[in-house]
């Protein structure tokens, strides 16, 4: 598989309003008597009548520029949104930004909408490219539709949502959409350590240690007792990262791992069954479960040539998961897995007033 992708900027355009004197409502009748010459208008010399005062509105200005990176509507988290909101399940944090609707279901299980239904199957792991670091987490045509999951959003510096049709620039899959998770940089320094627990039994730890400018580590381990029956959740993830100088070439390389051992809830059935308190906690399929691992290596370089900057990705991805199919008649095992490696190559120059960005994908 080979893609060819360029790609130009938007041109900023520019309108202002000039200042000007209006008449605004306030709502405490007698002090447009008290404030009455204070509030005379400087252009026309008239008075507010009551309920209104005089005020000056500042310039505006409107620039229709494109976010840099950004090939289409766009929203981006920053580390302290990700901090602030300590998401358990990427879909608290997701589902913040405008366009996304991530259904939640039984433990990390979830459904994906971005800017379309809700999507399952095929067509749930096959429309929204998932991505780490601008490096995409399976092969195009070896998708998840649970492929969150996999993902260390937990530490996360941030990500982004790109709503609507990707460009190659991404690759493929990018549909109706893609999420690009942005690991921890080795910024800073020391150790950085979180824990939390609930009533509903749920326990995290996070931590994030840092050699100033060289290398991190970061661990995540999640045990979740589950309100309903047989509905425990074990998830543990793990980063390291290290920035790489070599012939002229800068960069970083970077793995990640996840696993995920989960016993799954099924449907109740019955009607408004889920006004009873007993049925509603109970798992009529305490049999049901998914288990899942994978590991991803992948590397950026970039380096400045007379012809213009080259980066050169490559990356490579193992997977595996075995889950029942208790959703199905049958009540099945599925086995899954994957192997993939492959290289991003691009080239940006500049032509004058354009950017021009030239390359390609083989994997």
């Amino acid at each position: 598989m080979a893609a060819l992708f360029c790609a130009v900027p938007g041109w900023a355009q520019e309108a202002a309003v000039d200042e000007e004197i209006v008449c605004l409502t306030i709502g405490i009748r007698e002090n447009v008597e008290r404030y009455r010459d204070l509030h005379r208008s400087p252009v026309t010399g008239d008075v507010c009548t009551d309920w209104q005062t005089f005020r000056t509105l500042p310039q505006v200005e409107v620039y229709a520029d494109r976010v840099p990176g950004g090939p289409g509507s766009l929203t981006v988290f920053g580390p302290g949104d990700v901090a602030d909101v300590l998401a358990d399940h990427p879909a608290e944090i997701l589902n913040r930004a405008p366009g996304v609707n991530v259904q939640m279901n039984s433990g990390q299980e979830h459904l994906i909408s971005l800017r379309s239904p809700v999507l399952t199957g095929g067509a749930g792991q096959g429309s929204f490219l998932i991505m780490e670091n601008g490096i995409p987490t399976r092969a195009s045509a070896f998708g998840n539709v649970n492929g969150l999951f996999e993902l260390h959003h937990e530490v996360a510096a941030g990500l982004e949502v790109v709503r609507g049709p990707g460009s190659a620039k991404y690759g493929s899959n990018a549909v109706h959409g893609l999420f690009n998770f942005f690991l921890p940089t080795t910024a800073g320094d020391g150790l950085d350590i979180r824990v939390s627990g609930s009533t509903l039994e749920r326990y995290r730890l996070d931590t994030v240690l840092r050699v100033p400018d060289e290398a991190l580590f970061a661990l995540s381990l999640q045990d979740d007792r589950g309100w309903r029956d047989a509905t425990g959740v074990r998830q543990y993830k793990g980063t390291a990262l290290a920035d790489v100088t070599f012939a002229g070439w800068r960069g970083e390389a970077w793995i990640s791992a996840a696993s995920l051992e989960q016993e799954t809830a099924g449907f109740i059935q019955g009607f408004k069954s889920y006004r009873d308190r007993d049925i509603a906690e109970t798992n009529p399929n305490p049999e049901a479960y998914r288990n899942a691992w994978s590991v991803r290596a992948a590397a950026r370089f970039v380096h400045d040539f007379d012809l213009g900057t080259v980066t050169f990705s490559p990356y490579a991805r193992l997977q595996e998961m075995e889950f029942r199919q208790h959703f199905l008649p049958y009540r099945g095992i599925e086995e899954n897995g994957h192997a993939s490696a492959g290289v991003f190559a691009s080239v940006a120059t500049d032509f004058g007033a354009w950017n021009v960005r030239y390359g390609g994908q083989v994997e």
